[in-house]
């Protein structure tokens, strides 16, 4: 339940974020549309659990190393920079825009550029349904399998009570 409310809050937080950003770019003038509903619950649903499907890989780091896990940090300070949320991938030098393919983040906003401000469909988000969904099904099981490993492990090592 606590991890559940948790992240229930998170989706929330985030979601009151993004109504106030779009709240305050529309006060100074951005141009943007309500996005179709469906793709819109397609795409965010997908985003939710690519991310997801990565912090369950990175809390089986955690676990398992008993350290911060390079993962998360890895995600996380170059997200925003390399992910398209300042400006588009492209036009970052060639090896940083492979760096950015990687990024489930760069998927997302693209997505949701193009539902937002492009009034794109399914046509428009299919290749970012397409790379969160084939994200999503190969990090998941080798995060869930590492967190299974890392639980076992702490179990017999007696750590498990750490965390």
């Amino acid at each position: 339940a606590l991890v559940l409310l948790s992240s229930a809050y998170e989706v929330l937080s985030s979601s009151i974020w993004i109504v106030a950003w779009l709240v305050l770019g529309r006060l100074f003038g951005a141009s943007f549309h309500l996005p179709p509903l469906l793709p819109t619950i397609v795409l965010m649903s997908l985003v939710m659990a690519a991310f997801a499907s990565a912090g369950v890989l990175s809390a089986g780091m955690i676990i398992y190393f008993k350290r911060g896990d390079p993962i998360t940090w890895a995600i996380s300070s170059g997200s925003a920079l390399l992910g398209g949320v300042f400006f588009p991938p492209d036009a970052l030098p060639a090896p940083l825009d492979r760096i950015s393919d990687i990024l489930p983040i760069t998927h997302a906003v693209a997505g949701f550029r193009e539902l937002v401000v492009n009034q794109a469909g399914w046509s428009g988000i299919g290749l970012s349904i397409q790379y969160l969904a084939i994200f999503t099904l190969i990090v998941l099981p080798a995060g869930l399998f590492l967190f299974h490993l890392a639980l076992r492990r702490a179990r017999l090592e007696g750590t498990l009570i750490q965390y």
